[in-house]
Formats: C-alpha cells, structure tokens, sequence
C-alpha cells in the first residue's frame, strides 16, 4: 500500500506541473532542446535570418532584452549571451564569439525554432528586416539586395543544365551540385554548395538580373 501511495503522489505531482507549464509550451520546450546538426537553418540567408543574426552580435542586445522584451525562456536568453561575449563575459574582447548563422544560434542549449520564430517577429516588429533593393548580405565576396537573391535563386532553380553548363560556362562541378540540391532556398544555401563560389555566383547574379531586364 505505501508503494501505491508514493507512486499515486508522483503521478499527482507531475499531473500539477503539466498543467503550471501548458502542453504547448513543454512541447515547444522539447523541441527547442532537440539538438541541431545541419550545417544551415532554413533561416539562414533568409531576410529575417540575416537581421536576426545582425541584432544578436550588437552590444545593446542584452540577456535583459532578451528575457524580458522578448520574453524568451531566462535559460535560452543566457545562453545565447553567454556564448556571444565568451567565457569574461564581457561583449567585445578577445574571446567574443559572434553568431555567424542561425544554425550556430540554434546550437545552444535552449535554443531552437521556437525561440528563433519569436525573435525574429520581434525585430520585424522593429522594421529590421531588409526588404526590396536593401542589402541582404555578402557570401564570397559578392553582395546581394534581397531583391537580387529572390531572382538569382529563381533562375537558378528554373535553368536548365544546358544553360547553366553551356551558356554560362559554369564549372561542371558546380552545374552537378546546383541541380542535385534544386530547390536551392536560400543564398547561404547556394553558396554553400561544392564548386559554387565567387565566380558562379557573380554569374548567376548577372544572369539573372539579365532575365529581369
């Protein structure tokens, strides 16, 4: 009988927590802890992607800002802070360890799509995603508008391995990997690819804003 009583009691303590917690958010907390082993988010080279990563390596991004603005669990606004300013704790020395992709950021401890979601409605609420003719970012030393990457990702997965091989001169290699990862969504992602690096994106680029000409 006391082993049904102690048993009882634990099955009544973890029925309070459940319901002090909420399903949705202990499922979205199991899925923030889930580990992330992509070498890229789907956020990564996206518009909201890019400003998020912007906003997280700036001084006035603080684990206050964070835990109370934006209303993050307190354990995933630490961690993210912490691993930006390194082990003194201290934003802008020797040891910082800015974000440089939102698979990085969806790495810590605590962290996950979750959270990134509501980040970055957060600073789209601040008007800090770049839109149209703004600068999107710079892969291989090549710089895109955002109007830029949404054409050049449109023509890239739309041409045919005649154009890309033939009429652009691509490297055969680069041809081979672009058309075995089609859709390519992203810039981050195209860059990424074996063979795709400056040359083949300044020409796909080119191409592209051609095509719209």
């Amino acid at each position: 009988m006391a082993v049904f009583n102690r048993s009882l009691l634990l099955l009544t303590l973890i029925g309070f927590a459940s319901c002090g917690t909420g399903l949705e958010e202990q499922v979205s907390l199991a899925e923030d802890l889930r580990p992330s082993t992509r070498p890229l988010s789907r956020w990564d080279g996206t518009p909201g992607g890019m400003a998020l990563i912007e906003f997280l390596n700036e001084r006035t991004t603080t684990e206050e800002v964070l835990d109370d603005e934006i209303a993050l669990d307190a354990r995933a606004a630490g961690n993210i802070i912490a691993h930006r300013d390194g082990g003194d704790g201290e934003f802008n020395t020797t040891d910082d360890d800015l974000f440089d992709s939102i698979a990085e950021l969806d790495r810590v401890r605590w962290v996950g799509p979750t959270t990134i979601r509501k980040m970055i409605r957060f600073i789209d609420n601040m008007e800090r995603i770049p839109e149209y003719d703004e600068t999107l970012g710079t892969w291989d030393g090549v710089r895109f508008t955002v109007d830029q990457a949404q054409a050049t990702l449109r023509f890239t997965n739309n041409a045919s391995e005649w154009v890309l091989d033939h009429e652009l001169d691509l490297d055969r290699r680069a041809v081979r990997s672009i058309l075995e990862n089609r859709p390519v969504g992203t810039i981050a992602h195209l860059a990424s690819l074996y063979y795709v690096g400056k040359g083949a994106l300044k020409t796909l680029r080119k191409a592209a804003e051609d095509e719209r000409n």
